[in-house]
């Protein structure tokens, strides 16, 4: 197995898988995390609450 395809394994793992973005447990609001822990958009906007993200998209943010 590839080191990328087994860090990205110990992600999914760790962070689970959320459809729709939810608050931070500590803070109960920002920041809101979507898919595999994902808190920014690749270009750079942060996760908003009401976003929602596939599994596809989950894997491409990671």
């Amino acid at each position: 197995m590839y080191p990328y395809k087994t860090a990205l394994n110990i992600i999914k793992t760790f962070e689970g898988f959320s459809e729709k973005a939810y608050p931070d447990p500590g803070s109960g609001g920002e920041p809101y995390t979507i898919g595999h822990g994902t808190q920014f958009y690749p270009d750079g906007t942060a996760v908003k609450q009401g976003h929602m993200c596939t599994k596809k998209k989950a894997l491409e943010y990671v």
